[in-house]
């Protein structure tokens, strides 16, 4: 076997010595030294080696906490009964029999003792299993015999019956495989035992339980010592909420990272002190219930990223729930699924909180979630985020959430008893979720429209959880105390990495915000300057009063004036928005009619790519493809499941709408669908953007009896489509007229191009989308009426003009608009300028908006630089008073002493690359470092 001396070898204690040092010596540090001297996330290697280091903590933490005693009544020579104490996951009977009998005859096999009597113990290292002699000093006891095996980098399974010991470097090794690879113990176990018996003709015992167990514990111990309770007579069961994780260095945090004076600072200057914090929920990080559960041990309980069981009790028993009935467009899988329970699952997610800015997750404020996404599990983790992130009342909160505008209407209600008096609460919805709400919401919750936010997409979370769901399959079968470290473990570790990315993610911010300001400031004026003073001044009031008022109001009524105040047509409802379908019929109609749309706009994408579409697009084509045949497949099941009939299919061109009001030129070869170079044949004859859909306007049979139902949904469908296009067109024509001619240089000039692009291709696809509703009437067999108001569509009626926005060009007293500035309540005998002039108050007010929230970006990564850097200088601080605790006399000793000294260098060193990283990049910049 790997490792193992033949038998009748005889081995003296200073062979054994130069053994136990050749397996340590991959994580020895200068030399040997005690339980934690090696090189970790947060431990850079400073200075010389640490002899002693944290000597103390194995025996003072085993005793204090009773872990001693308990891992050691676990040894894998014990009973079943105290294993099960442990116990993770639900094995098989067979597998678990199986095991037992590898391990058994593995035991068998090994040696007992060496010739001289001493006892061989099996040694588990990154080179695989081996069996040694356990030869140790009895001049300090029994009792000092784990002491020892610390110091030689050893750590065993039990501190009673001393038979299996893991090195430090395989326990490092294993935690940093689960963090970055999310490898589990089994996986972790199986290397092992491959690197041991590459050829697997040599049975290895089997020790996952074993590691499983003492990863824990060594996990527990790397976090309290990191936490400085080896310097410190603390319990470290008994933890202060939060105590054991790394909160954000760069959130404004009185007492941690804020000047003594920053108080009069805020009075002047409120916007870079407020916190912005964003709360999500995951249903990945589900649990499953266990059939049989047994007794759990929880290590330091509330001491992480998630409080203690208690204080989540005590909360949800006196919880006000107040649901609201605000209507919103659509519907969440939040306000859905708030109470959704499993019979498999006794947890069915989590949410947590992060701050907004930076990503970092809140300690304590992680909370699982038994039911669904219910206020009171966000009410706890916003109190908790609250209470361990070292916030002032003083200083106000923005609160970012995907459902903000449910959620905000009754807080005050809810939770106002628990919150500080003076706290201000502003709120709103990530970028990314606004636009899935009413259009109303878009201006009272967006981000880009809150004053002081500066830039921030509120979504932080969303790429938090890609990474942790990775994490969650090995802690779904865990025992609820494991699964919590499992958790809190790659929480933690995503805040350190967002730590030690710090300085270099607000150097980039800084350079960009720089730019961005000053180009966004530029953008503002030349819009500005095109404008009519009197009208600019009224814009301005009516803005800045409207900001003055919105934290009154929790449903932020008084953004409304950011919305364009567009005629409503009379097909739309009392409010202005679309009627959902009412009956089955409806309901698939509609479902036919949002497909159709879907086809159009990917058919645009690729006849832009063309013949030679690089990998990328062409795997991006290819998702679409597939997401829209599975539509398509939904819409042909659900027609037979309604039981509705059809004939024969006229087959419509959808190449033919596109190209229509399409820039580029047509293809000379084969389509994109059967060029050789488009990739592999499509499995079906069509492309799905190619194919018709059996709605009524395209059967041939004019008497079906959804005719009329689709008539009325097509009428829907060009009142919206002839909306959104005359709102397209005029800002197409405002952004030429106002801002490409009059650009002050060319990087305002190049923007503008850009955003002319975008703005020309949304044109096109709602011209195409019309082009087929308005054939559709025809086939329908509408009325007369319903075809002389909408008129058949040319590339002319699209086309944009300068003189809608200018009143003074030559010609704009006798300009007739295009039909489609008709309908409605729009005049035709109108001013010209007075029919565009809402959407050019309109883009007026959001690009205020925009260069408003660039320039507070701007300034606040000026003030979180220095906020960073004094973060650094306060951690440098408390080391080394915990280090001079340590060098008095009666003091821990040399060990601990080299461990702050160590830490304290660390720290001190991230301070002075920061101090030098910022100062070099940012004129404005203080150093605080000398």
């Amino acid at each position: 076997m790997s490792g193992m001396p033949e038998s009748g070898t005889l081995m003296s204690g200073l062979e054994t010595m130069e053994i136990q040092e050749q397996l340590t010596m991959d994580d020895t540090v200068g030399g040997s030294a005690g339980i934690d001297c090696g090189t970790y996330p947060d431990d850079p290697v400073v200075g010389s080696a640490d002899p002693g280091c944290g000597s103390d903590l194995p025996q003072s933490a085993a005793r204090q906490s009773g872990i001693g005693e308990q891992v050691g009544s676990m040894d894998e020579g014990d009973n079943v009964d105290d294993e099960d104490l442990w116990e993770d996951v639900e094995e098989d009977d067979e597998e678990s029999g199986a095991a037992e009998e590898i391990t058994e005859n593995a035991r068998g096999s090994r040696p007992s003792e060496d010739d001289i009597g001493n006892n061989f113990v099996r040694i588990v290292h990154l080179n695989g299993v081996h069996y040694l002699p356990l030869l140790h000093c009895l001049c300090g006891g029994e009792e000092r015999l784990h002491v020892d095996l610390s110091q030689a980098r050893l750590i065993p399974t039990s501190f009673t019956r001393i038979k299996t010991l893991f090195t430090c470097a395989v326990l490092d090794d294993y935690r940093l495989s689960n963090l970055e690879m999310k490898a589990s113990a089994y996986q972790y176990w199986q290397k092992i035992v491959r690197i041991t018996s590459p050829d697997g003709v040599t049975q290895v015992p089997d020790l996952y339980r074993e590691l499983r167990r003492l990863s824990r514990e060594w996990r527990w111990l790397k976090k309290i010592k990191w936490a400085g309770f080896g310097h410190e007579n603390r319990d470290p069961m008994n933890p202060a909420p939060g105590e054991l994780s790394i909160f954000c260095p760069t959130c404004p945090q009185p007492g941690v990272n804020l000047p003594p004076d920053w108080k009069a600072d805020q009075q002047r200057n409120p916007e870079p002190y407020t916190r912005d914090m964003t709360i999500d929920g995951n249903f990945t990080a589900d649990h499953v219930q266990s059939k049989n559960p047994g007794p759990d041990l929880w290590l330091s309980e509330g001491g992480g990223m998630m409080a203690s069981r208690v204080r989540i009790e005590d909360f949800m028993k006196t919880a006000v729930t107040r649901l609201t009935k605000e209507p919103c467009e659509n519907t969440f899988r939040a306000i859905e699924q708030a109470m959704l329970s499993s019979k498999a699952c006794d947890i069915n997610g989590i949410i947590a909180v992060a701050c907004a800015r930076h990503g970092c997750f809140a300690p304590n404020s992680l909370t699982d979630l038994p039911f669904g996404e219910q206020q009171k599990c966000a009410d706890h983790a916003v109190l908790r985020a609250i209470e361990t992130t070292n916030m002032e009342q003083i200083q106000k909160l923005l609160l970012l959430y995907d459902i903000m505008c449910q959620y905000i209407v009754h807080m005050k209600e809810r939770i106002g008893h628990h919150l500080p008096k003076e706290l201000v609460i502003d709120r709103g919805i990530g970028a990314m979720h606004v636009h899935g709400h009413q259009r109303k919401c878009f201006p009272r919750f967006a981000p880009a429209f809150i004053p002081g936010a500066g830039i921030v997409s509120g979504e932080i979370l969303e790429s938090l959880w890609s990474t942790l769901n990775a994490a969650s399959p090995m802690a779904r079968t865990a025992t609820l105390a494991h699964r919590a470290e499992i958790l809190d473990d790659h929480m933690s570790d995503s805040n350190w990495k967002k730590l030690l990315g710090m300085t270099a993610a607000l150097c980039k911010r800084y350079r960009k915000a720089k730019s961005m300001s000053a180009s966004a400031q530029e953008y503002y004026l030349a819009l500005k300057d095109g404008s009519p003073a009197d009208m600019v001044a009224t814009w301005d009031r009516e803005i800045e009063d409207a900001e003055s008022r919105r934290l009154d109001d929790p449903s932020g009524q008084s953004m409304d004036i950011l919305l364009a105040r567009s005629a409503s047509s009379t097909s739309r409802g009392s409010d202005g928005r679309r009627q959902p379908p009412q009956t089955v019929d409806e309901e698939w109609i509609q479902l036919g009619l949002d497909i159709e749309a879907s086809q159009l706009s990917l058919l645009a994408k690729v006849r832009k790519l063309g013949h030679h579409p690089r990998e990328d697009d062409r795997k991006t084509v290819e998702a679409a493809r597939e997401q829209l045949r599975a539509q398509i497949a939904v819409f042909l099941t659900a027609r037979e499941s309604y039981q509705i009939t059809s004939g024969m299919v006229i087959a419509a061109d959808n190449n033919g709408y596109v190209a229509q009001f399409e820039e580029i030129p047509e293809p000379h070869e084969a389509s994109p669908q059967t060029s050789s170079d488009a990739g592999p044949p499509e499995k079906y004859t069509l492309p799905p953007e190619a194919i018709t859909l059996p709605l009524p306007s395209a059967l041939l049979d004019t008497t079906s009896p959804l005719r009329d139902v689709e008539l009325s949904l097509r009428e829907l469908q060009a009142d919206k489509l002839l909306q959104d296009l005359r709102e397209a067109i005029a800002e197409k024509s405002f952004v030429f007229s106002h801002i490409m001619r009059v650009a002050p240089r060319k990087a305002v000039r190049t923007r503008s191009r850009g955003k002319l692009l975008k703005i020309e291709q949304n044109i096109a696809s709602l011209s195409a989308a019309y082009s087929k509703c308005r054939d559709a009437f025809d086939r329908l067999g509408a009325p007369p009426s319903i075809s002389q108001r909408y008129k058949v569509l040319r590339k002319q009626d699209t086309q944009s003009s300068t003189a809608i926005l200018d009143p003074n060009t030559v010609g704009a007293s006798t300009l007739r608009l295009s039909w489609i500035w008709q309908m409605g309540d729009i005049d035709s005998a109108a001013d010209p300028a007075s029919v565009t002039r809402e959407f050019e108050r309109v883009h007026y007010l959001r690009e205020r908006a925009q260069k408003n929230r660039w320039s507070e970006e701007f300034m606040r990564v000026g003030y979180e630089m220095q906020w960073t850097t004094r973060f650094f200088l306060y951690q440098a601080d408390l080391w080394r008073t915990r280090g001079a605790g340590a060098a008095k006399e009666g003091g821990l000793g040399p060990g601990p002493l080299a461990y702050a000294q160590r830490k304290t260098a660390m720290w001190k060193q991230m301070a002075v690359l920061a101090d030098q990283g910022f100062w070099e990049v940012n004129p404005s910049y203080t150093k605080l470092c000398t």
